[in-house]
């Protein structure tokens, strides 16, 4: 495999793509953890307190949460990557390296994000007193096929984007 060569390529621009993206804002990191979150809180008043939803069986908070944490690294994800290899064509153009390891490093620098977001998840289950089954270990499986099908539409959106850009802008409607 030849995305195994340039593991340090991938590490380094990973951890650049974190470092970069909250490095001017106050909160920081902590915009990673507080925008799923927000939304979960807002979200969850409408739709238990105006909308008036039916009992899960789980607090619905929690239900919002574990639907919005995929969801936040789909898009985020989709959307990030479809412009990366616009944004870095200088890099591009100055040496060789493959062009999906600049989509790899984003998806990853996500999985980062979503990882932080996962810990709120777990606090949540604390606070609500949810325990989890041994079935919830196939989170890691269905994660690993959700970062596989994400990283290959990225591919797909992210070449169709150098050609048409309106894919982002058209990305952001649907």
């Amino acid at each position: 495999m030849e995305l195994f060569k340039y593991r340090e390529l991938i590490k380094h621009l990973t951890l650049r793509e974190i470092r970069v993206r909250y490095k001017q804002s106050f909160l920081g990191f902590f915009w990673i953890i507080l925008n799923p979150f927000f939304q979960m809180v807002i979200m969850s008043f409408v739709f238990s307190q105006i909308i008036r939803t039916h009992n899960l069986g789980i607090p619905y908070p929690l239900f919002l949460y574990a639907g919005l944490l995929p969801w936040v690294f789909f898009s985020g994800s989709l959307t990030t990557a479809m412009g990366v290899l616009v944004e870095d064509s200088a890099l591009i153009k100055k040496i060789y390296f493959p062009r999906e390891v600049l989509i790899l490093s984003t998806l990853l620098a996500k999985t980062f994000d979503f990882v932080l977001s996962l810990v709120i998840f777990f606090i949540l289950l604390i606070v609500f007193g949810v325990h989890l089954s041994p079935y919830s270990l196939l989170f890691i499986l269905i994660f690993c096929i959700q970062f596989i099908f994400t990283f290959g539409l990225a591919l797909i959106l992210s070449a169709v984007n150098l050609f048409y850009r309106d894919v982002k802008y058209l990305f952001n409607l649907v």
